[in-house]
This record gives C-alpha cells, structure tokens and sequence, in this order.
C-alpha cells in the first residue's frame, strides 16, 4: 500500500496528473459558482459579500453558497 502512495507524488508523472486535474476541477467548481452568483437574482449587497467570501475562503464558502443556493431554488 505505502508503495502504491509513494508513486503517486506529485514528482512522478501520475502524480503530477492526478494534481493538475484536481485542481482543474477545483478550479472549474470555483468558476461555475462566481457565474451562479453573478446570475442570482440576491440584492447587489448580497452579490458583492458572496463574491467575497467565495474568493477570499473559498473552501468554506463554495459548499455553504451552492447548498444554499440549491435549497432556494427548490422552494422557489
């Protein structure tokens, strides 16, 4: 199993792979959800904190703004 971890570092050719696709996909997450704020029909003060809070801690900011975002649009 260790030998299995150790060929995936991000020296190697996989791990070098492994890492650009998930921050690729990181980074594609992060962009679809800046066009879901822009697009969202919340105040421009609302925008402009949401932008912020997705830019600035975007670990925690992307999850809490999509399950927030998804819970309106189903009761809408």
């Amino acid at each position: 199993m260790s030998a299995l971890v150790a060929s995936l570092q991000l020296t190697s050719g996989w791990g070098a792979f492994l890492s650009i696709v998930v921050l690729g996909g990181l980074f594609l997450i992060w962009l679809f959800t800046l066009v879901l704020i822009v697009a969202d029909s919340i105040s421009v003060v609302a925008k402009i904190l949401w932008f912020l809070l997705v830019t600035l801690i975007a670990p925690l900011a992307i999850p809490v703004y999509l399950i927030w975002h998804h819970s309106r649009m189903r009761r809408a």
